[in-house]
């Protein structure tokens, strides 16, 4: 017959395989191929050799290797060191004798692996795959605090089939009883409980899709970090990121779609720019662009528009990094028309 430990130990190392997928690409090769060997040599060990190696031992391994790879933390890059740090506490754990509370902890930390990746993936398949190891993960946690109540004593088939229904209907049942929790919850266009926010309407910071002319009122800040620069900035640095070349009525609008070559024979300045998820196609440009040179992160292509203007063929969804060379003086060419 079955324990509870074996259901556990079984269904916790379903859900950290799901976090080693997860963090392919996103962490260090050599640290995801290091972490699975240790890891699936912990998974040998539980079934077959049962030799532990000392708590004491692990912990102190775990404390140095975890600050060599944060060490190597840096702003441009922080996800990076953060995922290699979990992969090696996932195959450090793996070679503990497992308790309830190892299991507890080896499943909050590939559900945190997988979180990290939403950093990087937002598209539908990863969303399912999200789904799938959070549903997972609750069956898991039912089935560890079984654990922890009954110990590793064999368990009829009978009730183990009928805990098995219930820890896959419980999760199914809440993720149902939520959608109208989620209908009925009041929206407010700032946080419920922030006493300082604006009026209703208020204007907002952010980039703009048009300029009302007479258009008047307080702007409301946002401190959402947008994004990140590196290089030799003005005081006033100009940022360009829409330009605007249509007049309707008493509004400016964007309508031009017109592709232009980059200049040339400007003094130029690097930047290195780390752009935040903005939903948007349009990179922010320092100063006066002149090349882009090189764009990480982005599936999608850049194009130059009339105007200095760098579009993605893809909206920004997650966050990218990338080297402009610009000019601090206005290029002398003529003016794009106007059009009325």
């Amino acid at each position: 017959m079955l324990s509870a430990e074996r259901l556990s130990l079984g269904l916790t190392y379903l859900v950290s395989a799901g976090a080693f997928l997860s963090l392919w690409g996103i962490a260090d090769d050599l640290s995801v191929l290091f972490s699975s060997l240790v890891f699936l040599t912990g998974i040998l060990n539980d079934l077959r050799m049962h030799l532990y190696l000392p708590r004491a031992m692990l912990s102190l391994a775990g404390i140095l290797f975890s600050a060599y790879f944060l060490s190597g933390f840096t702003l441009q890059n922080p996800v990076k060191p953060f995922a290699n740090v979990l992969l090696l506490l996932l195959a450090i754990k793996s070679l503990e004798r497992k308790k309830p509370r190892d299991l507890y902890q080896i499943l909050l930390l590939s559900l945190l692996s997988v979180s990290v990746t939403t950093a990087f993936r937002l598209d539908v398949s990863f969303l399912l795959f999200f789904l799938y190891e959070l549903f997972l993960g609750s069956v898991t946690f039912i089935f560890i605090n079984l654990y922890s109540n009954v110990g590793d004593r064999p368990l009829p088939t009978g009730f183990i089939v009928r805990y098995a229904k219930f820890a896959f209907i419980f999760p199914i049942t809440v993720a149902f009883f939520s959608v109208p929790f989620f209908l009925l919850l009041p929206r407010t266009h700032t946080p419920l409980f922030d006493v300082s926010a604006g009026e209703r309407g208020a204007l907002v910071s952010g980039i703009a899709g048009s300029v009302g002319i007479g258009k008047v009122g307080d702007i409301q800040q946002d401190n959402t970090v947008v994004m990140r620069v590196w290089g030799d900035l003005r005081d006033k640095a100009y940022w360009r990121v829409s330009v605007f070349d249509t007049l309707v009525g008493t509004e400016w609008i964007r309508t031009t779609t017109v592709r232009e070559k980059e200049p040339e024979g400007a003094v130029l300045s690097r930047y290195t720019v780390m752009l935040e998820p903005i939903y948007d196609t349009l990179l922010p440009m320092p100063d006066y662009p002149a090349r882009l040179l090189k764009v990480e992160g982005l599936r999608g292509t850049v194009r130059r528009l009339r105007g200095g203007m760098y579009e993605s063929s893809r909206p920004i969804n997650k966050p990218i990094r990338y080297v402009v060379l610009s000019a601090k003086r206005e290029p002398i060419d003529p003016p794009a028309p106007v059009h009325l």
